[in-house]
């Protein structure tokens, strides 16, 4: 939720041409519109509404479209795309996974399951 309101809120030009494509899909479709309000109560996560469909869907729109601006489009859909796998990749291992393949906890004692 984090990042689709910085996103939605982030200071700049208007809207993109990837971007403008997926909002004017979800004003234009009452599935999509509800699947936004139940994001914004919080009772869908947004990779529910904004799925990998939906992008690449509004980017080939958005190709057709946009005339002449093709490298525009790829280079928007290539950054959309870089952000959400990285906000989606742990910044940090967890503690956990470490334990799980049988790491040593401290003074070298077995932390995992015997």
């Amino acid at each position: 939720m984090y990042w689709l309101a910085h996103d939605m809120g982030a200071p700049g030009p208007p809207p993109r041409l990837v971007v403008h494509e997926i909002e004017r899909r979800i004003a234009s479709n009452p599935k999509l519109t509800d699947g936004l309000l139940r994001v914004f109560n919080r009772d869908l996560t947004p990779s529910k509404v904004f799925t990998p469909s939906l992008a690449l869907a509004a980017t080939a729109k958005a190709l057709v479209t946009s005339h002449g601006q093709r490298k525009v489009v790829l280079r928007e859909a290539r950054t959309l795309a870089t952000n959400n796998w990285r906000r989606r990749a742990p910044s940090h291992p967890s503690p956990a996974a470490g334990r799980r393949r049988g790491a040593r906890g401290p003074r070298g004692s077995s932390v995992g399951p015997s």
